[in-house]
């Protein structure tokens, strides 16, 4: 049975017993308490073997990335630079789980006993919420890219459900404007740090994404369709019979509470229709902010495609020698239609086939 967890657990118990007791204390001790075993939790783990590995792993990855490294022009499917960077970034999000959870734990018990120090770690809580809500994406959008379109506004959703339940802020159309704020700076965000093959991934579907609202329009509108009018029957009312005769009259008259529906049937219909055409805008506002987003990240990695493409062809006319991992860049920005184009210059297939087959046997 290993004994390091069960330890581990010990010692944080320990630890966080401590804490209580100083709570009850001046707030600088829990300052000076907090800040000795971060000096302390640093200096043992900066000679930790298993976090240096752990450590240079995550560094390796990144530097293989950012190089290409694994970027295999003649894979179409370039499965091993996706591998890796879905590997880099489960290794970056575990670190932020496990940092996560436990600042989380500590500023939690805090909060109940300190106040002077509230406002900061609230920000704090916010930050390290806004950090778990990024891994969270990367995941899904290294994984499921076309996903990602549709898990964002649930996420704007539920902020602005919770600002609203919260009392924070009561004002609907103030918090229709965070809903489409929130949406359109996590795609901007996505749009801009996501990497090019997850790019031309979502460009590829951007028509059946610009056709969401309009598909959700089509369901809303087929289901109001099939709304039946209510029947309406004042005679039914337990006080009708009290009601004078001439009253009597007007109510048991079918034209009468025919028209009568028919109003109440047209209002409620006309603010169902005007809160829904609100929120068809609201959605064809994030998609257009998304598809701009989409379309401008797209075209700067088409020009550098394009740039470097150009250098390669002059360097064919001129007869100079070839660089492998501008070949590479070429394919890593501009994809299929820039590698065909790469791909018709003489000689530089067989080039790229013979550095890439001695490359896999070695």
């Amino acid at each position: 049975m290993k004994t390091k967890p069960l330890l581990y657990i010990f010692l944080f118990f320990i630890w966080m017993l401590i804490l209580q007791k100083l709570a009850y204390g001046p707030s600088i001790i829990i300052v000076l308490y907090l800040l000795l075993t971060s000096s302390i939790l640093l200096i043992i783990n900066i000679k930790n073997k298993n976090l240096q590995n752990y450590l240079l792993n995550v560094y390796q990855y990144r530097k293989n990335i950012t190089l290409l490294k694994n970027w295999v022009i003649l894979d179409e499917e370039k499965n091993m630079h996706k591998k890796i960077v879905r590997k880099y970034y489960e290794k970056v999000n575990k670190m932020v789980y496990i940092f996560s959870f436990f600042f989380i734990i500590t500023i939690t018990y805090l909060l109940n006993v300190l106040t002077i120090i509230q406002p900061l770690v609230i920000i704090a809580l916010i930050v390290v919420l806004i950090g778990f809500l990024v891994c969270l994406i990367q995941v899904i959008l290294y994984r499921f890219p076309i996903v990602i379109t549709f898990i964002i506004p649930f996420i704007s959703f539920f902020i602005v459900s919770f600002l609203h339940d919260s009392n924070t802020i009561r004002n609907l159309i103030l918090l229709k404007g965070l809903f489409v704020l929130f949406s359109a700076i996590s795609y901007v965000f996505i749009c801009l740090g996501a990497q090019p093959y997850v790019i031309r991934n979502l460009h590829k579907n951007q028509l059946f994404i610009n056709g969401v609202s309009n598909i959700i329009l089509l369901i809303f509108t087929l289901l109001m369709n099939n709304i039946k009018k209510p029947s309406l029957d004042f005679t039914k009312d337990p006080n009708f019979s009290k009601y004078p005769n001439g009253v009597q009259n007007i109510l048991s008259d079918k034209e009468f509470a025919n028209t009568i529906r028919d109003i109440i049937y047209q209002y409620q219909m006309t603010e169902i229709t005007s809160n829904i055409t609100t929120y068809i805008l609201i959605i064809s506002i994030t998609i257009f902010i998304f598809s701009a987003s989409l379309n401008i990240k797209m075209r700067c990695d088409n020009k550098e495609a394009s740039k470097l493409l150009s250098i390669i062809r002059r360097k064919s006319i001129k007869h100079q020698k070839f660089c492998y991992r501008d070949f590479q860049k070429i394919s890593y920005y501009g994809g299929q239609y820039y590698e065909d184009q790469l791909f018709s210059i003489p000689g530089v297939y067989k080039l790229i086939y013979d550095i890439e087959v001695n490359k896999e046997r070695s």
